[in-house]
């Protein structure tokens, strides 16, 4: 009986000590995002514009890292909204441990930026209107402010603007008198896992 006691002692002690061995950051965190859309017809009078802000839960994120490139997708599933967002960082452009201010690959010559950037409004359920910094002039900033590289998580900010814009909400092919827009864009996401190809 001594003998069963004090094997089933050990036992428990060893379980309570690896219990206080193991490391509380174990657990990953939940992945959190929000994005935030104005568009503005400032270029008409009266002025209007369209709102819509995409708190937590709200939002789907998807973050990839493999040989060549560096991705983030921040956008709102098909029930809850419309709007997505995209940056894409060449594996030459990434700064060490991925985090740091990057600068948006942009006309009038998007040779000087870093990240590509890809704004989607879905007008219907089979189309969208796609906007890329490649094509157009955006103002911004992409921000990677932590990056976890035990637990592959990323954080970080984004703000920007697409002036003078067609109107994602129409088919600017369709529409003979397309009116023109501001659209203003920003958010942040926080321990996004990164997913390795």
């Amino acid at each position: 009986m001594k003998k069963l006691l004090t094997l089933t002692l050990i036992t428990a002690l060893a379980l309570g000590f690896s219990a206080c061995d193991k490391d509380p950051d174990e657990v990953t965190p939940t992945a959190q995002a929000e994005l935030n859309r104005a568009i503005v017809y400032s270029y008409e009078q009266p002025q209007s514009f369209l709102v819509k802000l995409y708190g937590e839960g709200s939002t789907e994120t998807y973050a990839s890292y493999d040989t060549e490139h560096f991705g983030i997708s921040i956008g709102a599933p098909l029930n809850v909204g419309k709007d997505n967002i995209t940056f894409v960082i060449s594996e030459e452009d990434l700064k060490s441990n991925l985090s740091g201010a990057y600068t948006l690959k942009t006309l009038p010559d998007v040779s000087e930026g870093q990240v590509d950037v890809t704004y989607s409004y879905l007008r219907d359920a089979h189309t969208r209107s796609i906007i890329t910094s490649d094509k157009s002039n955006i103002e911004g900033h992409f921000t990677i402010s932590a990056h976890d590289t035990k637990r592959h998580l990323v954080s970080g900010t984004y703000e920007l603007v697409i002036p003078n814009a067609y109107d994602p909400t129409v088919d600017q092919f369709t529409e003979p008198n397309l009116r023109r827009c501001d659209i203003s864009i920003s958010g942040s996401f926080t321990n996004v896992k990164v997913i390795q190809e």
